[in-house]
This record gives structure tokens, sequence and C-alpha cells, in this order.
């Protein structure tokens, strides 16, 4: 059977479903898993993280002379197949799971050992193959390593396994999204108005009438700002940096750079400019 992603949940949609997640919301995962939008291009901090996985793995035997096996397919939970796994590399001959991480962050960060997010995903790679234990090699900023290990908590675990069958349960397959944590969790579940009016309830007007004094109050600050950045570049004249007797505090630099000028190849060609528009729908949020 061909499973693909928006068919389970993954170890990376853990994190997320508890709202620890620093890359995406629990809608995020449950838009993926319902309305799967087209296939999403990897951004370089993934691709750099894809092609140095390899080094990781390696310096992990080289530290710990384990032999690896690579390349695993995605398994699945038996008794809840939309529960599965992508794992790096496991020990062979153990049921001993590697998971390489790199990292732009500082070894010191870790001195209270795993982050929550990352326990996470490995908590539920653990449990779905009954893994002795789970080793996670990381590569640090400034090429630094150290390999932390996960050791099995079943209490843990268990939380994590109901967390993600009552996720799957109760919006998954009833397809209903989980309650918005963000601004932009409610742009992305309520994309496109549908031209009716909606009268505002009592209780939501002190929230109203407060947005209203919010967006003078930041009005009023854009202004003074700007007139303050005046001030400072009209005393700056063609001078560069502004600064004090012991560091730069303003720099204001002439910078060159080029841009396509969409305008003139319109007028240039317009046939051939029709052909690459792409329309973009948004829904824009004035008060009146």
């Amino acid at each position: 059977m061909t499973y693909q992603r928006k068919n389970y949940l993954g170890g990376s949609d853990i994190a997320a479903i508890l709202g620890i997640s620093f890359k995406k919301t629990a809608l995020d995962v449950y838009l993926d898993k319902v309305c799967p939008s087209e296939k999403k291009r990897g951004t370089k901090e993934t691709d750099r993280g894809n092609r140095a996985e390899a080094y990781v793995l390696d310096t992990y035997t080289d530290e710990t002379k384990n032999d690896l096996t690579r390349g695993i397919k995605t398994f699945f939970d038996q008794q809840y197949p939309f529960l599965a796994g992508n794992i790096d590399a496991k020990v062979k001959n153990k049921n001993i799971i590697v998971e390489a991480k790199t990292t732009a962050e500082s070894l010191s960060q870790w001195d209270d050992g795993i982050p929550e997010y990352y326990k996470t995903q490995v908590g539920h790679y653990a449990w779905l193959l009954d893994a002795e234990r789970v080793d996670i090699p990381v590569v640090f900023s400034a090429w630094k390593y150290k390999c932390f290990t996960y050791e099995r908590d079943t209490e843990y675990e268990k939380n994590l396994k109901e967390r993600a069958i009552q996720f799957w349960t109760n919006h998954v397959l009833k397809k209903i999204p989980p309650d918005p944590i963000c601004l932009e969790d409610v742009i992305k579940l309520y994309p496109v108005s549908n031209g009716k009016k909606i009268k505002l309830l009592g209780s939501l007007k002190k929230t109203f009438e407060n947005l209203k004094s919010l967006k003078a109050d930041i009005k009023e600050k854009q202004e003074a700002f700007k007139q303050g950045v005046k001030i400072i570049q009209e005393y700056m004249e063609k001078n560069e940096v502004l600064c004090d007797n012991e560091k730069d505090l303003v720099t204001w630099k002439t910078q060159t750079s080029k841009r396509f000028d969409t305008r003139a190849f319109a007028e240039d060609y317009p046939g051939l400019s029709d052909q690459y528009k792409k329309g973009i729908t948004i829904r824009v949020f004035k008060i009146k």
C-alpha cells in the first residue's frame, strides 16, 4: 500500500499538535491532511539539513563504532495506521534509532537536554518501533558535535500517542479544524469572504473599541517616528554614520539594486507578459 503524508501523522507533526512547534501549528497539520496543496518546495535551510544528515550519521558511526542501516522506509502502527514515522537510521542488529540533527543553535542551548520539540518527535518514533532508545547526534553552530540520548518514558509516550489519536479522530476524520492559535491561523482558516454582513456582538464591542484605539495609537507613533527620522536625516545630511563616543548609532548608506521592470516588460511584450501573470486572492482587513 502506498501512503502519502496526508494519510498519516509523522514525527514532526506531533509537536505542532501539542502547540510547541516553532515551524507550524495544529491547524497547519490539519490543512495538510484534509486539503493538501501542491507539493511545497524545500527551503534552503531544509536542503542544507538534508545534505548534512549523511555527515552527522557518519560522525556518529566514527564516534560510537556502531554500523547503521539507512534509507529505512516509512513504518506504521499496526493498530493505528494513521500514526507513522520516518527515521534517519537504526543501529545494525540492535533496536536503537538514530535521528540526526543540525542546528544553528549553540551547544549551550541544549544544556538542559533535548528540547521539547525534538523530544516529541523521537518519543513518537520510540514507541512506534518499541525501540531500546533513540540516539540523537547533533551538529551545532561552528560544527560542534554532541550526541544526546532519549531514554524510554512510557507515560510521556502514552500521552503523545493519545493526543495524536484524538487529533486524527476529532479533527482530521471529522473534518473539524482545531481552534486557531494566532492571526496567521485565522487567515488560513477563512481565506475568502462571502459578501455577507454580520452584526457585532455585545461581548466583542470592548475588543473592537480597543482595536480602534490601538490603530489610532499606532498611527500616531508612526507619524512621530517618521518625524524623528526626518530630523535625524536632516542633521546627517550626506554623512553615512551617526555615532556617539563608543559606537555607531545610525547608518544611512547609499545602496544600489537591480529590479525587474515589470511595467516596461509589459509594454514591450504585452502578450508574453500576460502568460506569466498569476492571480492572487487575499482578504483585506480595514477598520472603518
